[in-house]
């Protein structure tokens, strides 16, 4: 067995620290993030400055110091100062520094595990500032366990390698994907110039539609009677939540009873349809699966059948979720947010770039293959971040040790 653990109050193991910039130059302006920790604020904000312009009581963050925004910490939002300089934070943050007996990397694995952030959000809930603010004083009575300084640093070394491991494989996932979008654009855009190729035409989505087979559908919208197990549930109302970039989520949250569902007959769902988002983050565009059984959409997502011999669905749908020409055919709002609604004539006039079907095939075999490797790229993360919560829940319990007596 190794050195036992302590059992002690996060106050025990940390130090308040009040200093703020006053009248000296100000450092850099950091902001807590629940995933990335502590960052430039500019950085974060791509430029756009979030910060008061006096920044005489803002809180001095030396290296090596931690910070939390007290109105955010159950979210997760607390981290280190990483950088070689000082900066300050939001006088409305809590700052503090470890003691010698402390490594600062073994707490912030701590204070952004699953168990503390779960102490935090009760400590939120009985509080009695209205905002559910944790101040230093509360958070330094949360109780925690502590090994000896050098199982602290072998943990922290262990956690930091998986962590390095994940943000690569993001990095890489990140990379990947910007290279499928560009060939996306690179093998399209070609086609809204007036130098495209003869043979090339440029479409709008009113024409690429197709017609749907009534006898693609039993129950209501068929012969047939409704089938059994949707009698007493109802059927199911696809929406806006059903609706990711590329990806039919396939859970169920609203449903209409079956004698509403015979009289919305005309928002049927079909497999192969693309469903666009209307009302909302418009413009998000998914394909319905094979397997969708009876099921009707509601008035903030449209269901369009295009016609397969004339267009891919998966390329239509790829054009219309990343396509700059798309993305400027919807508009923008004042805030200069995508639209928060299109109307049918909107949609049913986006123009798309349309080769023959020939080439149509080969751009969607390249893009597949490209997302087939981004596919097995968010596989490997899904498995490493598996593999470091629960390496990190052994760890930071002391149920697996790393250094013996």
């Amino acid at each position: 067995m190794g050195e036992p653990w302590s059992v002690c109050r996060l106050g025990d193991a940390l130090r308040l620290e009040v200093s703020r910039v006053g009248v000296n130059s100000a450092p850099v302006v950091l902001s807590s993030t629940k995933y990335e920790g502590l960052v430039p604020s500019l950085d974060y904000f791509k430029g756009r400055q979030v910060f008061s312009d006096d920044l005489s009581a803002y809180r001095i963050v030396e290296p090596g110091w931690f910070a939390y925004a007290t109105n955010h910490l159950s979210e997760g939002s607390i981290g280190l100062n990483e950088l070689k300089e000082a900066g300050c934070v939001s006088p409305m943050y809590t700052v503090f520094s470890v003691q010698e007996h402390v490594d600062q990397r073994y707490l912030l694995h701590l204070l952004k595990s699953p168990e503390l952030i779960g102490k935090y959000q009760v400590q939120e809930q009985v509080s009695v500032d209205r905002r559910g603010s944790i101040r230093f004083p509360v958070f330094a009575e949360i109780p925690i366990m502590l090994p000896p300084l050098r199982e602290q640093r072998k943990i922290a070394e262990i956690l930091d390698t998986i962590d390095e491991s994940i943000h690569g494989t993001e990095r890489l996932i990140a990379k990947l994907t910007a290279a499928r979008l560009g060939i996306l654009y690179g093998q399209l855009a070609s086609g809204m110039s007036a130098s495209r190729p003869p043979e090339w035409k440029v479409l709008q989505l009113s024409e690429l539609l197709g017609k749907r087979n009534p006898a693609m559908r039993s129950g209501p919208f068929g012969s047939t009677l409704l089938a059994a197990d949707l009698v007493d549930v109802g059927v199911p109302l696809l929406g806006i939540d059903n609706v990711q970039p590329e990806r039919f989520v396939a859970e169920y949250n609203r449903f209409v009873a079956p004698t509403k569902a015979l009289e919305l007959f005309r928002y049927r769902v079909f497999p192969k349809d693309l469903m666009i988002t209307v009302m909302g983050t418009v413009g998000r565009s998914c394909i319905v699966p094979e397997d969708v059984g009876e099921a009707l959409s509601s008035k903030h997502v449209w269901t369009l059948t295009l016609d397969s011999s004339r267009y891919l669905p998966e390329l239509a749908c790829l054009q219309i979720n990343y396509s700059p020409w798309v993305l400027a055919h919807f508009g923008r709002d004042e805030q200069g947010g995508i639209m928060s609604a299109i109307r049918s004539e909107t949609l049913r006039s986006l123009r798309l770039p349309t080769p023959p079907m020939a080439e149509q095939e080969r751009i969607w075999a390249v893009l597949k293959e490209a997302k087939g490797r981004i596919e097995t790229q968010v596989a490997v993360l899904s498995k490493l971040r598996d593999t470091r919560d629960g390496l990190s829940a052994d760890l930071l319990s002391g149920r697996v040790r790393t250094v013996a007596a």
